[in-house]
């Protein structure tokens, strides 16, 4: 009826005997430990190999259940404060392993490491086949303050967005004001290594550039072709800003610009500026203008600048 008054059921002496509690009923509750009011401690203090504190089950029906009224955020806690935590599951079946927070629409489940290697939180899959599916019903945040790295092997991969709706755009960007650079790469020898395509009747590709420009490079061919009306232009803002289409090497090669159109102006060649002239220039070649129409004025060379315009027809020879 007062403090410090315990009972104590022990086994004493240094040999090997062991303390037994044991029960044949047959009831869920065949043997029970219990406090009405205290705690309840379960200490081993062996140091030795095998001095193990085991909870097992025998029955294949049978389960081990540890579960905890309290509402306190370490409500329980399982703490290896030196060693390593293995938590095996043998069931050969779906949701074999089910860590979960159900707590309601606050509650967060999480997946800490304090390690400081290269993988201080791994998640592997190393059964022959198995994978790793990662679902969400809202979105999924992936940071890094360091690089992240995401690599497939042996089969075609993919990263994609199904919208559902307008302004739902997939964005893969660098940020920063910095020397760094987007590259998207291939290494594949297939004509088309790297496609950029919409596949949409009614989509476009819009590219954008600051002054850095835009270089288009190719050790082959490179073809541009349109279903509709195209153009190249050069909004120039000063003197001396040149729009080249040109040839370059000295081997038998041609520029060539034609039309299978049929109007007038199948092949138009225009200065529209108020003092701009057209010059065609063969510096050591033969300038060859040909007019194959079955007509009268199939070729026609004429200054139209009014009264004081000339036309001249020279040579050097």
């Amino acid at each position: 009826d007062g403090g410090s008054q315990d009972l104590t059921i022990s086994t004493a002496g240094s040999f090997d005997t062991s303390l037994i509690l044991s029960s044949s009923g047959t009831a869920a509750n065949a043997l029970q430990i219990t406090t009405t009011a205290g705690g309840l401690d379960i200490s081993v203090t062996g140091d030795a190999a095998g001095e193990d504190l085991d909870i097992t089950t025998s029955g294949a029906a049978t389960e081990i259940r540890v579960t905890g009224a309290s509402t306190e955020a370490d409500a329980i806690i399982v703490d290896a404060t030196a060693g390593g935590v293995i938590i095996d599951s043998g069931l050969a079946a779906a949701d074999s392993l089910l860590l979960r927070a159900t707590g309601g629409t606050t509650a967060t489940a999480h997946l800490t490491s304090n390690g400081t290697g290269t993988a201080a939180v791994d998640i592997d899959s190393t059964g022959s086949g198995g994978d790793i599916d990662i679902d969400s019903a809202d979105d999924i945040t992936i940071d890094a303050v360091d690089a992240f790295s995401i690599d497939g092997a042996g089969v075609s991969s993919n990263v994609t967005l199904t919208a559902d709706g307008g302004s739902q755009d997939l964005t893969i960007s660098t940020a920063g004001s910095f020397d760094t650079s987007l590259i998207l790469t291939s290494s594949g020898t297939a004509a088309n290594a790297l496609i950029v395509s919409t596949t949409n009747a009614a989509g476009g590709i819009d590219m954008d550039s600051g002054t850095g420009g835009i270089a288009i490079d190719s050790t082959g061919i490179i073809s541009i072709d349109g279903a509709d009306d195209m153009n190249f232009t050069l909004t120039s803002g000063t003197d001396a800003e040149d729009l080249t289409i040109a040839v370059g090497g000295s081997g038998d090669s041609s520029l060539l610009l034609s039309s299978i159109g049929t109007g007038a102006d199948a092949i138009s060649i225009t200065a529209t500026g108020t003092s701009g002239d057209i010059l065609m220039d063969a510096q050591a070649g033969t300038v060859i203008v040909d007019a194959g129409e079955a007509a009268a004025d199939a070729l026609i060379l004429r200054a139209t600048g009014g009264t004081t315009a000339t036309a001249h027809l020279t040579s050097n020879g």
